[in-house]
C-alpha cells in the first residue's frame, strides 16, 4: 500500500493483521467458553521446597485467564506468576 505521495505505508496492513488477531481470539474464547478476564479456581502442582520431599504441592489457586490461544490457555495468579495449561488439562483442573 502506498500513501497519497506514492511512499510505502505499512500502517493499514498492520492495522487489519491486529484486527484479525482480535477475531481469531474472540472465535476461540467462544468456542472453548473461556473468556479474557475470567476467574477460576485451578489445581496446581508444584515441585518440592525442600529437596528431602519428593511428594509435588498440589492446591487450587485463583487465577485469571490472561490469554487465548489456539491449543493453550494463559493464566495468572494475584503475584504475576502466569502458567499456560492445554485446553485438556485446563478443563481437568478447573472447578
Amino acid at each position: 500500500m502506498q500513501n497519497n505521495e506514492g511512499y510505502s505505508d505499512p500502517t493499514p496492513t498492520q492495522a487489519m493483521w491486529g484486527i484479525r488477531e482480535e477475531e481469531k481470539t474472540r472465535a476461540l474464547e467462544r468456542k472453548h467458553g473461556v473468556y479474557r478476564g475470567e476467574i477460576y479456581k485451578v489445581l496446581v502442582e508444584r515441585p518440592p521446597d525442600n529437596a528431602k520431599s519428593e511428594k509435588w504441592e498440589k492446591k487450587r489457586k485463583k487465577m485469571k485467564v490472561v490469554g487465548v490461544y489456539t491449543h493453550i490457555v494463559t493464566l495468572e495468579d494475584s503475584k504475576g506468576f502466569r502458567e499456560s495449561f492445554r485446553w485438556n488439562d485446563f478443563y481437568k483442573r478447573r472447578r
